[in-house]
């Protein structure tokens, strides 16, 4: 991560929220009054979450919190979403190549973009792939002064980014309503779950309206949805990605490639999920609010899940190495390592399918020289020669002398 770049954006920001511009830092008094906002708004968005789809942008200090700190998590997530997945940064870098060669725009969409921390990631993304990417940019928000905010900011960073800005009701307006189709890139972070929080038919709900935006995307482009890794918000994008792909809207690619209309965290049952965690980059005045508000910021997480509409994605997801030689497993890592009481550190491994245990006695000197302990959460794996310690309803593996651990991407 280019942090150079970061903290240009967080000049910014920090310039357009003080309204001062030759010394837009915060002072020890400010630090302190946005930390204590920081906090409310953290309880209200994570806590009991009486702030989600609340309109706290437009109260100031909760504004300053967003901007100053919250911004830099979205940020920070689709970053990583984009430089970490193959499928992803291989659609970035086709995009960024395509649009020079062809003296054409990248178009893209953030719907339910806030002050615009994700579509500043996937430009930057786009960008690094070739600076010479042409950009097309469509924000749309409920918050007018979320959206002022950031196409005011937008505008100073990216020079030639042609960006607008509309302000929508998702509730009660089709997107396909206003916008016209032929969106190469669709994204949406933190926004899914603020939509019908109350409403028993919610999943439904927000399918359709994922569907709605969908028509607006070329066949080619991508959808990338981006949750809070909290419990409640992250199993229910996992359950509208399950109805996504039961309705053969769309498959999808990120973080597995399966057309599973079951996601195996879902069948796991009702305290499994699955979610992404990165370390955090340090950077003021975020660590320096996040201190005030006494809040841990080591790591970044998220649940996501990237949508396209090929579906003949079918075949890579049938050739799946899962079960078809004794001994051979591929897939996702999708636990931190846990430890028994025999004494044993498992990870669980998932293929889009089934998730299956992985395990060697803790400290183990030949699954140490293997790496196998320095395995990490969505690490993508092909294992061979694993021992066989479950039995057919139970099934479970080992790591012994002959095992061969390989890291894909």
């Amino acid at each position: 991560m280019d942090l150079l770049s970061l903290n240009k954006h967080v000049s910014l920001l920090l310039s357009l929220w003080t309204g001062r511009v030759k010394n837009p830092r915060l002072d020890n008094r400010e630090i302190s009054k946005v930390g204590n906002a920081l906090l409310r708004l953290q309880r209200g968005l994570t806590g009991d979450r009486n702030l989600a789809g609340a309109g706290y942008m437009n109260d100031h200090s909760l504004l300053g919190a967003y901007l100053l700190y919250y911004w830099n998590i979205s940020y920070f997530q689709m970053w990583y979403i984009l430089d970490k997945n193959a499928n992803v940064k291989a659609f970035i870098k086709a995009c960024a190549k395509k649009s020079v060669e062809q003296k054409k725009p990248v178009h893209l969409l953030d719907f339910g973009s806030g002050p615009g921390p994700v579509s500043c990631a996937v430009m930057d993304k786009l960008l690094e792939a070739d600076k010479n990417c042409y950009i097309k940019l469509d924000l749309v928000d409920y918050s007018r002064t979320a959206l002022s905010y950031a196409q005011k900011h937008i505008k100073a960073y990216y020079k030639n980014v042609d960006c607008k800005i509309w302000q929508a009701d998702f509730e009660r307006q089709k997107l396909s309503d206003f916008l016209s189709d032929g969106y190469d890139l669709i994204f949406s972070c933190h926004a899914l779950n603020e939509l019908w929080k109350h409403d028993n038919e919610k999943i439904l709900r927000r399918t359709d309206f994922i569907e709605d935006v969908a028509s607006l995307m070329k066949e080619t482009g991508l959808m990338i949805l981006c949750e809070p890794a909290l419990l409640e918000t992250s199993r229910s994008l996992l359950k509208v990605r399950d109805k996504i792909i039961e309705k053969g809207i769309m498959s999808a690619i990120a973080p597995c490639s399966s057309l599973s209309t079951v996601c195996p965290a879902l069948a796991a049952g009702e305290n499994h999920t699955c979610h992404c965690e990165y370390p955090c980059p340090k950077v003021e005045p975020m660590m320096a609010l996040a201190k005030v508000a006494k809040l841990d910021r080591e790591s970044v997480k998220m649940t996501y899940v990237a949508f396209s509409k090929d579906f003949s994605l079918k075949a890579a997801d049938d050739n799946n190495l899962m079960f078809k030689d004794e001994g051979q497993l591929s897939g996702r890592i999708v636990s931190d390592g846990m430890l028994n009481k025999a004494g044993r550190l498992r990870f669980l491994i998932c293929d889009g399918k089934c998730r299956i245990p992985v395990s060697a006695k803790n400290g183990d000197a030949i699954a140490r020289e293997k790496g196998f302990f320095s395995l990490k959460r969505m690490d993508k794996v092909i294992f061979k020669n694993l021992e066989k310690r479950g039995d057919a309803k139970n099934i479970s593996y080992g790591i012994k002398s002959d095992t061969i651990i390989k890291l894909v991407d």
